[in-house]
């Protein structure tokens, strides 16, 4: 039976609560305290961005990798498990050491597996990355949420919570819209990609055929920029309409011949052209790079200094010639005269220029062997094998 004395003591430890209740629930909100606000409300999205963006990029990877569905399914687990790992571990560990050192550690582990994922090579390296991925996210929640119940007043704890929840499914949907747009164009990963340029006549599709023997993919962006206004392409039909149906042919293709006049005649028309058709092909170029398998690829573009796409590669490759011979492979190979091959010149990158802006230089003139050119391509496929390596 309960005395007098110990009913006095019970109501005193009850008011010494009640007083301690109180004055946690006046304390401000710090910059502190609202830096970790943002932190945890910054962790919540990318945990559900990360719970959904590896759905998008599976249908990609199991092709890549070979994947069987057991290992797929393996590779999803792994993060699930690593959650319920985080939650037990972390849980009690922030119980010892303190609850805001427990979720800086979590949250830095989850942002360091999130990167890592990027660079996964195999399938049994993602499964690891995965695993660890969730340890840190079964970590941050569980103690996040006791780190908002015990600094946040009643009065804002629920609008926080609130908030808390809310980012949740906006990381969920922002995964969604971000494979949408982002993976028809560079993947899962970014392929590393060698740009090859070189002025008129420098015999930059030998060089490409080389690269094709030893298993790289090349695009080519003269073949691409065709492409994107052949029949039924949404660029032919923006064309047709702006110069008029007799910019077609009797079949529907366009009449390259009638547009270049045209366009070369009127500055206005040709900037018009440029602002279409640019952004096209770069998307379809980057969206067929990434489509190749292999450790990297080529990106032939003839005219990739001129129109500043260097940030589209990781590398720059130019196939140099001195420019009488640049001359004598044109006229012979386009039946064209010296005067015509001379403006195209004139039109293109300075040789110096493109020399100096080159990160590699292959000479191509007419005293190398296809023997000597084989070597030197080889050299430059090693370099590329190892850089990639590093890329990925």
């Amino acid at each position: 039976m309960t005395n007098l004395a110990d009913m006095e003591l019970i109501h005193h430890h009850q008011q010494k609560n009640a007083e301690i209740i109180a004055r946690l629930e006046r304390i401000p909100v710090t910059r502190r305290l609202q830096f970790m606000r943002v932190t945890i409300g910054i962790a919540t999205f990318f945990d559900a961005y990360t719970v959904l963006a590896i759905a998008f990029a599976l249908p990609q990877l199991i092709s890549e990798w070979h994947l069987t569905p057991a290992y797929v399914g393996a590779i999803i687990a792994a993060g699930y498990v690593g959650q319920l790992f985080g939650a037990v571990f972390f849980g009690s560990l922030a119980e010892k050491v303190g609850r805001l050192k427990v979720l800086s550690f979590t949250i830095l582990l989850f942002v360091a597996m999130d990167i890592a994922c990027l660079f996964a090579w195999s399938g049994l390296s993602l499964l690891i990355f995965r695993f660890f991925q969730g340890v840190g996210t079964g970590g941050e929640v569980p103690v996040a949420s006791a780190y908002i119940n015990e600094f946040i007043g009643a009065e804002k704890r629920g609008k926080f919570f609130l908030l808390y929840e809310v980012l949740f499914p906006l990381g969920l949907m922002f995964a969604g819209m971000a494979a949408y747009f982002l993976m028809p164009i560079y993947g899962w990963k970014v392929m590393f990609i060698v740009g090859l340029t070189g002025g008129i006549g420098s015999g930059k599709s030998t060089v490409a055929q080389h690269f094709i023997e030893l298993g790289i993919a090349c695009i080519d962006a003269d073949q691409t920029a065709r492409e994107v206004v052949q029949p039924g392409e949404a660029a032919l039909k923006a064309i047709s309409e702006h110069f008029g149906a007799s910019i077609l042919l009797t079949d529907g293709s366009l009449d390259r011949r009638q547009l270049r006049d045209k366009v070369f005649a009127d500055e206005q028309a040709r900037q018009w052209l440029n602002d279409l058709l640019h952004p096209l092909i770069r998307q379809r170029m980057l969206q067929q790079c990434q489509e190749t398998i292999g450790p990297y690829c080529i990106l032939m573009v003839p005219l990739l200094f001129e129109n500043n796409l260097q940030s589209l590669v990781q590398r720059t490759l130019v196939i140099d010639v001195d420019e009488a011979t640049q001359i004598r492979r044109t006229m012979q190979r386009d039946k064209t005269t010296e005067a015509q091959v001379q403006a195209i010149i004139s039109s293109q990158c300075p040789r110096q220029k493109r020399l100096t802006l080159a990160d590699d230089i292959l000479f191509n003139g007419d005293n190398v062997t296809s023997e000597q050119r084989q070597i030197a391509i080889n050299k430059l496929h090693q370099s590329y094998l190892s850089l990639a390596a590093q890329h990925t």
